[in-house]
């Protein structure tokens, strides 16, 4: 007798029990009481009475070890209870009892989510999905499965079918279908699901988990955002000039302005409009000190699954915070493709111009002129506490006026971040560059050419101390290994920042 059979079973059945006990023998009464156990355990689970549900159902699996129904709901109780692995144990010998029961099937793949065994309850939903496609609550366990397998696109369509078919499960289903849609990228769907959430059930833990998770993916909906930092940094070779790396090491205050404006934002496309201010004054080197202004506009177009890119940036420094010292101009046109649902890959090429209005040594030293790159990266989205890890490389081609300094180079990167313990983040990137020079040194007395290899290690920690401020440890620390040992040197960049967005 299958579970849903049993629930219906009513007062009629206990009469026609009654009846028998008055016509039949002493073995009769054992399953009159046995049925009368099972109504008993319903009725005692509906109102959650769970200790006395258990009692009578294990009256009634005494009586009869096949009763699929009595186990079922005996391992509904050890769910209710958080018991997993007596849940498995129970939903099993329901199963076993009753290879028909579906509800038990569907329940014992919960557990099995519940407990890690992921492959164990796929293959049970993927039976009962066989034969009842649109079961719901199979549909909604079979999403979740796909979430956490980072299937996202099988995990969307599956829980957006769970709700139509069900909208008792509306709020888990939405739940999950923000989490999926935000790790595949649509950020906006994802704000939406999680809306759901949050203005079906707000007092719900699952609708404040949504929330934040909503104000994460899309935290603010404005078209602007504007954030300083100011720190403090030691500087172990700020002379990092001309024909040699003179080791001079100094502090410095720095100060910096970051904003942007983004006028369009749709699914189709972005539009945005920035500006970069940075001022770093030396506490000892003065006429070293150096301000920067830089201003750039990106935009973005959706065309299919790929994203065309591009941005302009416009850079002007000075020196002693007077002297004009350098113009950049800077094109980036690039296309981004997602790579299954676990990634997205950038193919990009860039233009940089630069003008040095003051020479750094003598008007002889001259690197105005163009610099051409060629690069792809590719970013790897990956489950808590990882955020997402990268991979690029590029190659470029910088022709300076002063053609000593003419070269073409090779640049692999990696990197990542993940968050730790009590809000704290870590950031890494390790940047390794080839660089061959064209033209024989006239500094070196061999007359070589200049060949280097250069290796970039940059560390950040950053704490979350309140809303929108947060503290930071950062190091970049340069090696730069050439043939002409005068192009040798080290630089080490240590700093301590405070920053908040509003």
């Amino acid at each position: 007798m299958t579970l849903r059979s049993r629930r219906f079973l009513g007062w009629q059945a206990i009469g026609i029990g009654l009846a028998l006990w008055l016509l039949t023998s002493a073995p009769v009464i054992a399953d009159v009481e046995a049925e009368l156990a099972f109504h008993r355990g319903v009725a005692a689970f509906g109102r959650g009475d769970n200790a006395a549900a258990r009692r009578d159902f294990e009256i009634v699996v005494k009586e009869d070890p096949d009763d699929s129904a009595a186990w079922h709901y005996l391992g509904m109780i050890d769910q209710a209870e958080g018991f997993d692995e007596a849940a498995v144990e129970n939903l099993e010998r329901a199963v076993e009892a009753d290879p028909e029961n579906t509800d038990a099937r569907v329940d014992l793949a919960a557990s099995l989510i519940k407990l890690g065994r992921i492959r164990d309850a796929r293959l049970l939903l993927d039976q009962v999905l066989t034969e009842e496609p649109d079961r719901a609550d199979a549909q909604l366990y079979a999403g979740i499965i796909a979430y956490r397998e980072r299937s996202y696109r099988e995990a969307v369509e599956r829980l957006q079918n769970a709700s139509e078919l069900d909208p008792d499960l509306e709020l888990e289903a939405s739940y999950y279908l923000g989490l999926a849609q935000a790790f595949s990228g649509d950020l906006d769907a994802s704000a939406g699901a999680f809306s759901v959430v949050e203005q079906t059930e707000p007092n719900h833990p699952l609708g404040r988990s949504a929330a934040e998770l909503r104000n994460q993916v899309r935290p603010k909906r404005r078209i602007w955002a504007l954030a300083l930092t100011g720190g403090l940094e030691y500087d172990s070779n700020i002379s990092v000039t001309g024909d040699a790396a003179l080791e001079k090491d100094d502090g410095r205050g720095v100060i910096r302005v970051q904003g942007m404006v983004r006028p369009v934002d749709t699914k189709r496309g972005t539009l945005d409009f920035g500006y970069d201010g940075y001022m770093g004054l030396y506490f000892h080197e003065s006429e070293l000190s150096q301000m920067t202004h830089l201003v750039w506009t990106a935009g973005s177009l959706a065309i299919g699954p790929v994203r065309l890119q591009a941005r302009y940036d416009y850079a002007y420094t000075t020196l002693d915070l007077t002297s004009s010292f350098r113009q950049l101009h800077r094109v980036t046109a690039g296309i981004a493709i997602p790579t299954g649902t676990w990634g997205v890959a950038q193919l990009y090429y860039q233009f940089q111009d630069f003008d040095y209005m003051q020479r750094v040594i003598d008007p002889a030293f001259d690197r105005d002129g163009p610099d051409h790159s060629i690069g792809a990266n590719e970013f790897f989205f990956l489950p808590e506490p990882f955020s997402y890890a990268r991979l690029g490389a590029r190659i470029f081609r910088y022709r300076p006026d002063g053609t000593e300094f003419a070269h073409d180079g090779l640049e692999v990167s990696t990197g990542g971040e993940m968050a730790l313990p009590w809000e704290f983040g870590l950031q890494l990137l390790y940047v390794y560059q080839l660089r061959d020079y064209e033209y024989r040194s006239v500094v070196d007395p061999l007359g070589r050419r200049r060949q280097d290899n250069g290796h970039l290690l940059v560390v950040e920690l950053s704490h979350h101390i309140w809303a929108g401020l947060s503290l930071s440890v950062a190091g970049s620390f340069t090696f730069n290994g050439s043939n002409i040992r005068v192009f040798d040197f080290d630089r080490q960049i240590i700093g301590s920042y405070l920053r908040y967005e509003f």
